[in-house]
């Protein structure tokens, strides 16, 4: 059998409006920086358990960057579950998985948007406990965090807070918190979709950021800020963009709940004035449907 395409556009260098054939339906070329779906066996085809130092993930888009899980042979995670890697009967702490570089944003990045697919239980979580869901940054300071997502527990273990939070002007923190009636919209019991964006008006120099959950808008805030921290390793810790740990707040892996992370990709919206993040998210979520949950 043939199958024979035609085309009225320059098929080796099409307009950037135009569509490519991807592995997966969400992803927009040269927008989609890269993308982790654990349930693609262009991704992941593993079926055993997850062991740190040795297991990785593929980039669906033509990147094809790697992500790795980390620390070492005896940092286990369970094997991949509705989609998702899950911390639930995994084994060793501080377990995460680190990011290639396509999730650390450029300083030329003035619209951006972090999609993950969380499943965040409500409870059963370490008194008083802060963890780190997804995150990019070296560790050397304040200064050195380029964003950040984690969850908050009370001292009963309930959950109170789910924060997202970008390195302003002069490093000032510019946070989004989902709280109160908003963080019932946090099922605890299925995998949500998240979306973390940023957009940087360069001409005021203010970010406002955004939390989306399921396509609907939970939250925003601003701040000043001119362009995303470009960290190094300078202050000695390692330069990281990680899903499981974020640079100052505590693995979410060393939790004994039911977290699952899945589907994490990262996009530039810069140059594209067409896209909104709604439009990206649901593109996300009508390829998502069925494959993690």
């Amino acid at each position: 059998m043939s199958i024979f395409v035609k085309t009225d556009a320059n098929p080796t260098t099409p307009l950037s409006t135009m569509p490519y054939i991807e592995k997966d339906a969400a992803i927009i070329r040269g927008v989609t920086l890269a993308m982790f779906d654990f349930s693609n066996p262009d991704c992941y085809s593993g079926t055993g358990n997850i062991v740190g130092g040795s297991t990785t993930f593929n980039d669906l888009t033509v990147n094809a960057s790697q992500a790795r899980a980390q620390n070492n042979s005896t940092h286990i995670f369970a094997p991949v579950e509705t989609g998702m890697i899950k911390i639930q009967g995994g084994s060793g702490s501080n377990r995460f998985v680190s990011l290639p570089t396509t999730f650390k944003y450029s300083s030329l990045v003035k619209k951006s948007l972090n999609i993950c697919y969380f499943r965040i239980p409500k409870t059963g979580y370490t008194a008083s406990s802060i963890s780190s869901l997804i995150g990019a940054g070296s560790g050397g300071g304040a200064t050195q965090l380029q964003y950040v997502v984690w969850v908050q527990a009370d001292a009963s273990g309930n959950l109170t807070t789910l924060r997202f939070r970008v390195k302003g002007t002069g490093g000032a923190n510019i946070d989004v918190d989902i709280t109160g009636t908003n963080l019932a919209k946090i099922t605890g019991t299925t995998a949500q979709q998240f979306g973390f964006a940023v957009s940087i008006n360069t001409s005021t120099n203010i970010a406002t950021l955004s939390v989306y959950i399921d396509g609907e808008l939970i939250n925003s805030s601003s701040g000043s800020m001119t362009e995303f921290v470009q960290y190094d390793s300078s202050g000695g810790s390692p330069v990281l963009q990680t899903i499981f740990m974020g640079l100052s707040v505590s693995y979410s892996s060393n939790q004994t709940n039911d977290i699952r992370v899945g589907r994490v990709s990262a996009h530039d919206l810069t140059n594209r004035s067409d896209l909104s993040f709604t439009d990206i998210l649901t593109k996300d979520r009508n390829a998502a449907s069925g494959y993690v949950y």
